[in-house]
């Protein structure tokens, strides 16, 4: 099927000067006019009236070659050839396209539009061109295009699942470092990732991204809170100096056995007294007033709490502590002047210790 590409269209309403008609007759001698009156009235034909083809007869015959020659605004020449038709006088005929010339180069003209880049995204204009010089159907240029795509999706996999890797090495950069010891850069949009995969929990995932921490005591992740101490009076073993307070698991795991370290120190600042407790155990003003000190240090031994609360500890828990200084101990030493209170150490909680505190 014949048809003007859409720019021969775009070139001919934007011509300058005037359109010339040239024809030849039956002894193939050429004729050239200026033409007056001419149209593009359909994809492949143009209308054509002059008056002054009563006297080229013999060279607008039906199916007799013709030629339209005409400059666009940009200054390029286009020429239209191809024979005449439907001759009813010789005031009018029509032209039926069959080729088409932008300067010296042919343009195709058989329902390849000049759109046809845009409609094949990815093919050069040397290949369409030959695609559709070569009579090329539609399935030619989708073998084409999808070649191209696939070349391009190929590439873009590529590139993801290296940018994965790189990201996966970035966020494991503590187990590598631990076992290797090279040290990986840190990138702030990794580390962030890393943060928040550690404080989600996902099972594996959060502990290979993790950096493992130099805690062999478990205490980095302990929070102490509502510290106090008072003086209490003990029917048995005189005065007494009581310190209590809270500990909270902050580790992202259960813990347990959580123990607390109370020192009392003197004006000097020299250590007077230590007394390292397990959390989980509460006694009563009336326990503290009553019992002697042995008894009251024999109820905070046990490593699991007093309810077995400290036997596992989830994240957030917190965990009452106390500890008992007796005065009369410290007879003879200078008097104390403030205590300190610290993590001593915790556990990762295990299954088998479940089953410690059940024997």
């Amino acid at each position: 099927m014949i048809r003007l590409p859409g720019e021969v269209s775009k070139a001919w309403n934007e011509r300058q000067g005037p359109v010339v008609l040239s024809t030849v007759n039956s002894e193939n001698i050429p004729d050239s006019i200026h033409l007056e009156s001419v149209s593009i009235i359909s994809d492949d034909t143009i209308a054509i009236a002059d008056n002054t083809f009563s006297e080229k007869e013999g060279n607008i015959q039906p199916g007799s070659k013709a030629a339209i020659l005409f400059i666009a605004k940009s200054g390029i020449s286009w020429q239209i050839k191809g024979r005449i038709e439907n001759q009813p006088d010789h005031s009018a005929v029509l032209l039926k396209v069959a080729a088409v010339f932008k300067g010296s180069e042919r343009i195709n003209v058989n329902g390849v539009e000049s759109g046809l880049n845009q409609k094949h995204p990815g093919l050069s204009s040397e290949s369409v061109r030959n695609v559709a010089n070569n009579g090329a159907n539609e399935e030619e240029f989708k073998k084409e295009r999808a070649g191209v795509l696939r070349r391009f999706a190929n590439k873009l996999i590529a590139v993801s699942l290296l940018t994965i890797l790189i990201v996966c090495v970035l966020l494991s950069r503590g187990q590598i470092e631990k076992a290797t010891g090279f040290e990986l850069p840190e990138f702030m949009i990794v580390e962030i990732l890393r943060i928040e995969l550690v404080s989600v929990d996902i099972p594996f995932v959060s502990d290979w991204v993790d950096i493992p921490a130099n805690d062999p005591r478990g205490i980095l992740h302990l929070s102490i809170s509502g510290i106090q101490g008072n003086f209490i009076n003990n029917g048995v073993d005189g005065d007494l100096y009581v310190v209590q307070g809270l500990v909270e698991n902050q580790y992202r795991k259960v813990r347990s056995s959580i123990s607390i370290k109370i020192e009392l120190k003197g004006l000097s600042g020299q250590t007077l007294m230590i007394e390292t407790v397990y959390a989980g155990h509460r006694l009563s003003d009336e326990q503290l007033k009553t019992l002697d000190v042995e008894s009251i240090r024999r109820l905070l031994t046990n490593q699991y709490g007093t309810d077995k609360n400290n036997a596992k500890v989830r994240t957030g828990q917190r965990l009452p502590f106390i500890a008992v200084f007796e005065i009369d101990a410290m007879k003879g030493m200078e008097a104390f002047s403030e205590f300190i209170v610290t993590p001593h150490g915790s556990y990762p909680w295990a299954a088998d210790i479940e089953q410690d505190v059940e024997e």
